[in-house]
């Protein structure tokens, strides 16, 4: 005795259901999960990263990370001019100078150029520095960073009066600027006649 096809019984139906929605929850979370890999190793997530890095001292774990948002970003000037800060800050000019220069010349802007200035002052590239710093100035004249730059480029050129002039500016600009009040007293101590 034939009876046709066998009919699905209501179980195996219930079990295709519960099989194919389980196989989209597994494509969802995997969906998912490389979406957050994506964004969590996005060149602006690495660089908040690197950030943070930064802002703690960490600097070669900082340089790390923005190596890598450079490899997926290589024309980006914001990460170009963020991996050059995070060399200047930890004292390797000559390395950063590059990723200044190409953050400047992709993009003019003033924050990028003051990167690129206080990068050529720890060069001793103290002409190209003081224009720079101008050129920012020109643009933003209250950028406290750039202040204080041109105040050290004329510190070193033992022009204490411009220097403490500028450096007066940066602390108006910005209260909080680092080491500029450690300049300006030494400054004034050196003015001061040793006391017999």
């Amino acid at each position: 005795m034939n009876f046709g096809a066998p009919q699905p019984s209501r179980p195996t139906i219930v079990t295709a259901v519960i099989a194919s929605c389980a196989g989209c929850s597994l494509i969802t979370i995997l969906v998912i999960a490389v979406a957050t890999y994506a964004i969590w190793n996005s060149p602006e997530v690495l660089d908040g990263r690197a950030e943070s890095l930064r802002d703690q001292g960490q600097y070669a774990e900082a340089e790390a990370v923005m190596r890598d948002a450079e490899r997926k970003a290589p024309n980006n000037p914001m990460i170009l001019n963020n991996l050059a800060w995070v060399y200047y800050l930890d004292g390797k000019y000559a390395l950063g100078e590059p990723f200044a220069r190409r953050a400047v010349a992709l993009d003019s802007n003033p924050s990028y150029l003051d990167t690129l200035a206080h990068i050529d002052l720890g060069l001793q590239h103290l002409d190209a520095a003081e224009q720079e710093f101008k050129t920012v100035l020109r643009v933003r004249p209250n950028l406290a960073e750039s202040l204080d730059g041109l105040g050290q480029v004329y510190e070193q050129r033992k022009k204490y009066d411009q220097a403490l002039d500028q450096y007066r500016k940066a602390l108006n600009a910005n209260p909080n600027i680092q080491g500029t009040k450690a300049r300006i007293d030494r400054i004034e101590n050196r003015k001061r006649p040793d006391k017999p």
